[in-house]
């Protein structure tokens, strides 16, 4: 900045630009020069804000459980689709009935989509993105309500005590998950650099 002053003021004394012009200039500098010393500030702020270590390990929760959940409901479809017939003639064999191959199609479309959100807000979240931050407590309300779906369907069984047990432990994990992303030290982390 300092040289760009002595220019302009050796510019005057050789009479290339007048004095009006080298006010015009030098105040265009000092703005300039002001403008850049609040980008900076702002930049270092920026770099203040770091990931907590609890949006941390939530993010690569999710990235680990949504990875799992895809990679088990991609093996659902395979199984859906390779042994579908051989799946019917099971069903008739055991006396199960189209229900539960329904409820089981359901639960494999249900957890694809849930475990994809999941995948994609942990990645989301790990990158500090506010549109993650509001993603995840959607895909916890759309798990729980898969839950308690595939619990009422029959989905795991007739032990109504493993079925509680799972919708308590969805409930416990994913209310913990919306509480934490809905706290205002959390929600400041996510705020638009």
């Amino acid at each position: 900045m300092e040289k760009e002053r002595e220019r302009i003021e050796r510019m005057l004394r050789e009479g290339k630009i007048t004095k009006e012009q080298s006010e015009k200039l030098l105040k265009a500098l000092e703005e300039s020069a002001v403008a850049e010393k609040e980008k900076e500030e702002f930049k270092m702020e920026q770099e203040t804000i770091k990931r907590s270590r609890g949006v941390t390990v939530f993010g690569v929760i999710a990235i680990i459980f949504g990875s799992l959940g895809t990679l088990g409901s991609c093996f659902g479809w395979i199984i859906f689709i390779e042994r579908g017939p051989l799946l019917m003639q099971a069903l008739e064999q055991y006396g199960l009935s189209l229900d539960q191959m329904t409820t089981f199609l359901i639960h494999i479309i249900v957890g694809t989509i849930v475990s994809i959100l999941f995948l994609v807000s942990g990645i989301g979240i790990l990158k500090l993105r506010e549109w993650a931050r509001r993603l995840i407590p959607w895909t916890a309300v759309a798990f729980i309500a898969a839950r308690v779906i595939q619990t009422a369907t029959g989905l795991f069984g007739a032990n109504k005590y493993i079925a509680l047990f799972k919708i308590i432990s969805a409930l416990i994990f994913w209310g913990l998950i919306i509480w934490f992303f809905n706290r205002t030290s959390i929600k400041a982390q996510f705020q638009k650099l």
